[in-house]
Parts: structure tokens; C-alpha cells; sequence
């Protein structure tokens, strides 16, 4: 295929991309095939689509984040650690407020992807000055600064998930492992797209697309609620 004339980064993303298609289809998708689960509403469609934007979304705004802290603290090793268990660590939190959240009010769901989306646009527009002028202070600092950044954002990650899962109805509760998968293969993929997108267009623009898939899930997410 004469790899030598092209450019390398690219040619391995894209192999990179089919082989984790492919496997993540074989271990997540393939045994919904022989268990002859059978999608019988549009409610359920809704879901599996609520919860694929959910693990794109996600996943790709952690690349970003990854991308742009990087940027900030120097080393990507550092950058890892913060992001990663930061996000992690506050969407545990998150998730276990998520029921209470809604309680008494579930209008508040807009809240929850209003926030998660207005954060996205505020670290990928407003947090570069934010690093430049904090640049010249020590990595403690600097990943305390980042962890400031992170959580609100995390904490709100965590929420989305949960809330879909408790509005599966009972009759359909054989989709929630479904929904797992789902979930779990667009966040798998999404690490891939989400790096060849940055290098296409800018990691900036990368984080107004997780914006707009988390504002997609909160329309899809509304309509799910009508069908409760």
C-alpha cells in the first residue's frame, strides 16, 4: 500500500479505528445477536441512541481534555492522572446524586446537560487564558488548578448515565445490558474519532461536538420521558 507515502500518524488511526470496531463488536454487540433480543418500540431505539451520544460524548470530551491539559501541565503522564482520575472520581459522585437530582423535579435533566455543555465550551474557549497565566506556577499547583477545572464538569458527567438506566421500564429491563454495550462501544470507537477529528479540525472544535452530542442526548432524553 506504499505506507511510505503516507502520512504515518493518519494510516495507523485509521487501521487503529477498523480493528477497534471490529472487536468491540465482536465482544459488545455480537452476543445481543444469539441472545435474539429483539428492539419492539421506538421507545427502545430511543434508548440505545441516548446512550451511544452518551458514550461518544463522554469519551470524546475526555481526549480533548487530555489534549488541552496537556498543554498545561507538560507532561502527559501527569496529564492522564489528573484528567482521568479526576473525571472518574467526580462522575462516581455524580452518579450517586443523580436519582436525587431529579427528585420532585425531573425538568432539572436540562440542567444537568446545560451545565455538562456550557462546561465543555468554557474549557475549550476560556480555560486557555486561564493556563497561561497559571503557567508559571508549580505542578501542584497547576494540577490542583486543572482538578478546580475538572470536577464540575465530571460531576455532571456522571448523571446522564444513571437517569437512563432507572427510566428503563420494567418490561424492558433485558435492554439494559444492551445499553450497556452500546454505551461501552461508542466510548471504545469514540477514542479514535475523537483523536482524528482533533487532528482535522482542532481539539476546540472537537469539544463543541461533545456539547452538541450531550445537548442531542438531552433531546432524545425528552422524549424518552414522554414515553415513561
Amino acid at each position: 500500500m506504499a505506507l511510505k507515502d503516507k502520512p504515518v500518524s493518519e494510516t495507523t488511526l485509521i487501521a487503529l479505528l477498523i480493528q477497534i470496531f471490529i472487536v468491540a463488536g465482536i465482544f459488545l454487540l455480537m452476543p445481543f445477536v444469539f441472545m435474539k433480543s429483539k428492539i419492539e418500540s421506538g421507545a427502545d431505539k430511543k434508548f440505545l441512541l441516548y446512550f451511544a451520544l452518551l458514550g461518544l460524548g463522554y469519551i470524546m470530551l475526555q481526549i480533548s481534555m487530555m489534549q488541552k491539559f496537556t498543554m498545561f501541565l507538560g507532561q502527559p503522564v501527569y496529564t492522564m492522572l489528573t484528567v482521568i482520575s479526576t473525571m472518574l472520581v467526580a462522575s462516581g459522585i455524580g452518579s450517586y446524586f443523580s436519582t436525587g437530582f431529579l427528585t420532585g423535579n425531573k425538568k432539572r435533566s436540562v440542567i444537568i446537560f446545560g451545565i455538562i455543555a456550557a462546561m465543555a465550551l468554557f474549557i475549550a474557549f476560556i480555560a486557555p487564558p486561564v493556563f497561561y497565566s497559571a503557567a508559571k506556577f508549580e505542578l501542584p499547583v497547576r494540577i490542583l488548578i486543572s482538578i478546580i477545572l475538572i470536577f464540575p464538569l465530571g460531576f455532571f458527567l456522571g448523571m446522564p448515565f444513571p437517569i437512563g438506566i432507572s427510566t428503563i421500564k420494567e418490561e424492558y429491563k433485558n435492554f439494559t445490558a444492551l445499553s450497556w454495550s452500546i454505551n461501552g462501544f461508542f466510548s471504545v470507537t469514540g477514542t479514535v474519532i475523537a483523536m482524528m477529528l482533533g487532528m482535522i479540525t482542532g481539539f476546540k472544535i472537537v469539544f463543541v461536538l461533545s456539547a452538541l452530542l450531550y445537548l442531542s442526548a438531552y433531546l432524545v432524553f425528552t422524549k424518552i420521558e414522554k414515553n415513561i
